[in-house]
């Protein structure tokens, strides 16, 4: 099976879920899990559909949506209940909540990934508005219908090949570098990663994993091998 056949899934389930027929999409995706084997990234995205599946085949979907104004107090306080407002927005038609997603979205005390996550949630839904929001200070303007979802974008996949490619011979060592990989996307979101910053980001993900690991060594002979200048890299801080 190749990532095109993964993706293609992952759209049909989330096309399923979109059109609220979560009992044809429940079993689409438990047909993929019970498989010998999916790649992680893969994997966790099924896991995360899959709660939606269940949470809206349950009786308690109605009495456990959050208002909006509950939304907005979880998510801008950053309080364990966050999980919590992103499923209702998940769950819920979106755009009952549109005004609190645009006011969190503009606020700088907010997370930088937690606004990835909710213009994720717009783009699901294709929300066709202009939606602004601020990094650093800076207002950036997007259209999320016009994007793909973060893991659908072409390079998500590229890079994910080229992992594969570097780090084949270490299971272990290449399923950290995945989950590292996903956590880029999501801190650039909705940012697309560029072709010119496949190899930088790349090789960044596998320095990071080996520093993580302490594993000085390790590292010394990937930039030997590769012949890779470190100061050429990115430095992660999540």
């Amino acid at each position: 099976m190749t990532i095109n056949y993964y993706q293609t899934i992952v759209n049909h389930i989330e096309k399923l879920i979109e059109s609220n027929d979560f009992v044809s999409a429940n079993k689409l995706i438990e047909e993929e899990l019970s498989m010998p084997y999916v790649p992680q990234d893969v994997l966790m995205k099924l896991q995360q559909l899959h709660d939606i599946c269940k949470f809206n085949l349950s009786d308690e979907k109605k009495s456990e949506l959050l208002s909006p104004e509950e939304v907005y107090q979880c998510l801008k306080l950053g309080n364990k209940k966050a999980y919590k407002a992103l499923e209702t927005l998940s769950m819920a038609n979106i755009r009952n909540y549109l005004e609190v997603i645009k006011d969190l979205l503009v606020d700088n005390s907010v997370n930088r990934v937690l606004k990835s996550l909710l213009i994720e949630q717009l783009q699901i839904q294709q929300i066709s508005n202009i939606i602004n929001f601020t990094i650093d200070n800076q207002v950036y303007s997007i259209i999320p219908s016009q994007i793909p979802s973060p893991l659908a974008q072409k390079n998500f996949g590229v890079i994910s090949k080229k992992l594969e490619q570097i780090i084949e011979s270490n299971p272990s060592f290449l399923q950290q570098c995945q989950m590292v990989l996903i956590n880029v996307i999501y801190d650039s979101y909705p940012f697309l990663i560029k072709d010119e910053e496949i190899n930088q980001i790349t090789y960044s993900i596998v320095a990071y994993v080996y520093k993580a690991y302490q594993d000085e060594e390790g590292l010394e002979l990937f930039f030997e091998k590769h012949q890779i200048d470190e100061k050429m890299l990115k430095d992660f801080t999540f």
